[in-house]
Protein backbone atom coordinates (compact mmCIF):
# COMPACT_ATOMS: atom_id res chain seq x y z
CA UNK A 1 0.00 0.00 0.00
CA UNK A 2 1.06 3.52 -0.96
CA UNK A 3 0.62 4.74 2.31
CA UNK A 4 2.59 2.13 4.01
CA UNK A 5 5.58 2.73 1.55
CA UNK A 6 5.37 6.34 2.86
CA UNK A 7 5.50 5.87 6.91
CA UNK A 8 7.97 3.40 6.09
CA UNK A 9 10.46 5.52 4.62
CA UNK A 10 9.60 8.52 6.81
CA UNK A 11 10.22 6.08 9.96
CA UNK A 12 13.56 5.51 8.22
CA UNK A 13 14.45 8.99 8.06
CA UNK A 14 13.36 9.59 11.68
CA UNK A 15 15.78 6.66 12.70
CA UNK A 16 18.40 8.57 10.90
CA UNK A 17 17.96 11.74 12.69
CA UNK A 18 17.14 9.96 16.30
CA UNK A 19 20.15 7.50 15.87
CA UNK A 20 22.09 10.94 15.93
CA UNK A 21 24.14 10.62 12.92
CA UNK A 22 27.23 12.46 13.80
CA UNK A 23 30.46 13.43 11.89
CA UNK A 24 33.33 12.61 13.54
CA UNK A 25 36.58 14.09 13.39
CA UNK A 26 38.16 10.77 12.69
CA UNK A 27 37.88 8.24 10.50
CA UNK A 28 38.62 4.83 10.96
CA UNK A 29 41.08 3.54 8.40
CA UNK A 30 42.95 -1.06 9.04
CA UNK A 31 42.38 0.11 13.11
CA UNK A 32 43.61 3.52 12.42
CA UNK A 33 42.08 6.76 13.06
CA UNK A 34 42.68 8.83 10.14
CA UNK A 35 41.79 12.94 11.12
CA UNK A 36 39.11 14.55 8.66
CA UNK A 37 40.15 17.41 7.01
CA UNK A 38 37.23 20.76 6.93
CA UNK A 39 36.43 19.33 3.45
CA UNK A 40 35.60 16.25 4.30
CA UNK A 41 33.89 17.14 7.15
CA UNK A 42 31.87 19.68 4.89
CA UNK A 43 31.10 16.42 2.62
CA UNK A 44 30.06 13.91 5.04
CA UNK A 45 27.43 16.61 6.38
CA UNK A 46 26.82 17.19 3.02
CA UNK A 47 25.76 13.27 2.33
CA UNK A 48 23.66 13.96 5.45
CA UNK A 49 21.78 16.62 4.38
CA UNK A 50 20.82 15.22 0.89
CA UNK A 51 19.24 12.30 2.84
CA UNK A 52 16.24 14.69 3.55
CA UNK A 53 13.83 15.36 0.34
CA UNK A 54 12.24 18.33 1.85
CA UNK A 55 13.38 21.60 4.30
CA UNK A 56 11.08 20.58 7.11
CA UNK A 57 13.44 17.28 7.77
CA UNK A 58 16.11 19.78 7.17
CA UNK A 59 15.14 21.53 10.04
CA UNK A 60 14.50 18.94 12.22
CA UNK A 61 18.41 17.27 11.80
CA UNK A 62 18.80 21.41 13.07
CA UNK A 63 17.04 20.85 15.89
CA UNK A 64 18.41 16.85 16.39
CA UNK A 65 21.93 18.71 16.32
CA UNK A 66 20.75 21.17 18.64
CA UNK A 67 19.65 18.61 21.43
CA UNK A 68 22.73 16.63 20.94
CA UNK A 69 24.45 19.50 22.25
CA UNK A 70 23.89 19.84 25.78
CA UNK A 71 27.01 19.51 27.62
CA UNK A 72 27.62 23.71 27.41
CA UNK A 73 28.43 25.23 30.60
CA UNK A 74 25.94 28.01 32.06
CA UNK A 75 29.12 29.74 33.31
CA UNK A 76 30.03 30.29 30.01
CA UNK A 77 27.07 32.31 28.53
CA UNK A 78 28.83 34.97 28.81
CA UNK A 79 28.95 38.34 26.54
CA UNK A 80 32.46 38.34 25.02
CA UNK A 81 31.82 34.90 23.99
CA UNK A 82 28.46 36.10 22.09
CA UNK A 83 28.01 35.96 18.59
CA UNK A 84 27.20 39.34 17.10
CA UNK A 85 24.77 39.61 14.41
CA UNK A 86 22.53 36.30 15.06
CA UNK A 87 19.10 37.26 15.72
CA UNK A 88 18.93 34.89 19.01
CA UNK A 89 21.91 34.89 21.51
CA UNK A 90 24.75 32.49 20.68
CA UNK A 91 27.47 31.53 22.23
CA UNK A 92 30.76 30.29 20.34
CA UNK A 93 33.46 30.09 23.18
CA UNK A 94 36.95 28.80 21.71
CA UNK A 95 39.70 26.58 23.26
CA UNK A 96 43.23 26.24 21.69
CA UNK A 97 44.99 23.04 22.67
CA UNK A 98 47.86 21.17 20.94
CA UNK A 99 48.05 23.52 18.55
CA UNK A 100 44.07 23.55 17.64
CA UNK A 101 40.99 24.89 17.84
CA UNK A 102 38.20 23.81 19.73
CA UNK A 103 34.76 25.20 19.91
CA UNK A 104 31.65 25.06 22.51
CA UNK A 105 28.61 26.43 21.51
CA UNK A 106 24.93 27.20 22.38
CA UNK A 107 21.94 29.48 21.67
CA UNK A 108 18.42 30.35 23.22
CA UNK A 109 17.02 28.92 20.15
CA UNK A 110 16.97 25.43 18.37
CA UNK A 111 17.43 25.92 14.83
CA UNK A 112 20.52 28.77 15.53
CA UNK A 113 21.95 26.19 18.02
CA UNK A 114 22.06 23.38 15.77
CA UNK A 115 23.55 25.39 13.06
CA UNK A 116 26.23 26.58 15.59
CA UNK A 117 26.65 23.41 16.35
CA UNK A 118 27.34 22.22 13.15
CA UNK A 119 29.13 24.77 12.40
CA UNK A 120 31.52 24.30 15.21
CA UNK A 121 31.91 20.90 14.91
CA UNK A 122 33.67 21.15 11.25
CA UNK A 123 36.23 23.54 12.44
CA UNK A 124 36.95 22.21 15.95
CA UNK A 125 40.12 20.21 16.08
CA UNK A 126 41.33 22.34 13.75
CA UNK A 127 44.82 24.22 13.13
CA UNK A 128 44.10 28.28 13.44
CA UNK A 129 46.18 27.94 9.80
CA UNK A 130 43.44 25.82 7.85
CA UNK A 131 40.32 27.58 9.53
CA UNK A 132 41.51 31.11 8.48
CA UNK A 133 42.69 30.06 5.03
CA UNK A 134 39.78 27.99 4.60
CA UNK A 135 36.97 29.45 1.92
CA UNK A 136 34.23 26.94 1.60
CA UNK A 137 30.78 28.69 1.28
CA UNK A 138 28.58 26.66 3.91
CA UNK A 139 25.12 27.81 2.93
CA UNK A 140 26.60 27.28 -0.48
CA UNK A 141 27.31 23.76 0.03
CA UNK A 142 24.45 22.87 2.35
CA UNK A 143 21.79 24.53 0.13
CA UNK A 144 20.80 26.14 3.77
CA UNK A 145 20.29 29.38 1.84
CA UNK A 146 17.18 28.28 0.28
CA UNK A 147 15.64 27.13 3.95
CA UNK A 148 16.74 29.72 6.08
CA UNK A 149 15.17 33.00 6.73
CA UNK A 150 17.44 36.24 5.69
CA UNK A 151 18.14 36.81 9.66
CA UNK A 152 19.32 32.97 10.23
CA UNK A 153 21.43 33.40 7.45
CA UNK A 154 23.10 36.51 8.41
CA UNK A 155 23.33 34.83 11.99
CA UNK A 156 25.43 31.95 10.18
CA UNK A 157 27.43 33.76 8.40
CA UNK A 158 28.45 35.77 11.44
CA UNK A 159 29.01 32.62 13.65
CA UNK A 160 31.29 31.42 10.77
CA UNK A 161 33.28 35.11 10.79
CA UNK A 162 33.28 34.95 14.33
CA UNK A 163 35.07 31.32 14.59
CA UNK A 164 37.60 32.71 11.66
CA UNK A 165 38.63 36.11 13.88
CA UNK A 166 39.36 33.79 16.68
CA UNK A 167 41.96 31.46 14.69
CA UNK A 168 43.21 35.09 13.26
CA UNK A 169 43.93 36.20 16.92
CA UNK A 170 46.30 32.52 16.89
CA UNK A 171 47.66 33.28 13.18
CA UNK A 172 49.10 36.31 13.52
Amino acid sequence: DHRDLHLSIRRQRQMCIRDSIKVSTYIKCRNAEIKMSIREKVDEYKKILDIFPNDQEKYQYLIEKAKENDSFPSELRLDNFKVNGCQSQVWLVPEEKDEKLFFNSDSDALIAKGLVTLIASIYSDEKAEDIVSNEIDLMEEFELGVILSPARRNGAYSMLKTIKEYAKKLVT
